[in-house]
């Protein structure tokens, strides 16, 4: 019988980078600046799904002349 899988719902700042195509510095700034909600359990710093997609979206739009008509 094969194990249950268990679904990650928190990851490390280094694979909060490498799943979004950000450098590392870049999401260390983003917690450090309170964009991005990072929490602690002992040394271990970790983001948890939620939080990155609240951060994701709450990044600003594109706006650009083909998505105002899409919204005309």
């Amino acid at each position: 019988m094969k194990p249950a899988t268990v679904e990650r719902r928190a990851f490390s700042p280094a694979e909060i980078a490498a799943r979004n195509n950000f450098g590392e510095a870049t999401v260390w700034r983003q917690i450090r600046a309170g964009r991005l909600v990072a929490q602690k359990l002992g040394r271990r710093t970790f983001v948890t799904l939620e939080n990155e997609k609240a951060w994701l979206d709450s990044m600003p739009r594109i706006v650009t002349a083909s998505t105002d008509a899409r919204a005309a």
